[in-house]
């Protein structure tokens, strides 16, 4: 039987999540190292998802498969990086990987969303352990825009 509770959340208030929702990450978001655990929160916004912090209701990052928006997008992390969420091998973390970036909203005029390409968010699907990790590719930066990469690109897939 799914264990489920009811959590406030930022971008929806009152939400009901699944304990298979919470995602640990063991040394934090950059910035928010302090908070270790988020529920990840799918809900109807097409392909964008929520790391709603457990211990911080205020704090919620919205997040994207960066592969939504950027096809070419190649996850080149250290062996470390996927070591620390206990995958191992190719195939463990072909199979196992689940990839997000942040997308940051400027509240003001939202065509101007951008993503950080340089610090993608893997999380092991099998032990729901998370880490935001440093691309070792040096074209990414941390202030990709969406809609211009989507108009590259032809579309969203």
């Amino acid at each position: 039987m799914v264990n489920l509770l009811e959590i406030n959340s930022k971008p929806y208030g009152k939400v009901t999540v699944s304990k298979d929702q919470l995602i640990t990450f063991t040394d934090g978001i950059l910035g928010f190292e302090n908070l270790k655990e988020y529920y990840l929160l799918d809900r109807d916004e097409g392909p964008f998802y929520w790391l709603q912090s457990v211990d911080v209701t205020e704090i919620a990052f919205i997040i994207i498969n960066p592969m939504y928006f950027k096809a070419d997008y190649r996850l080149e992390l250290s062996q470390k990086d996927f070591k620390d969420i206990d995958l191992y091998s190719e195939k463990d973390i072909e199979e196992n990987t689940l990839l997000f970036v942040i997308v940051t909203i400027p509240p003001d005029n939202p065509k101007n969303m951008t993503a950080n390409l340089l610090g993608p968010i893997i999380i092991n699907k099998l032990n729901k352990k998370g880490k935001q990790a440093l691309s070792l590719n040096n074209e990414y930066n941390t202030r990709h825009n969406i809609l211009d990469e989507l108009e590259k690109s032809g579309g969203g897939r």
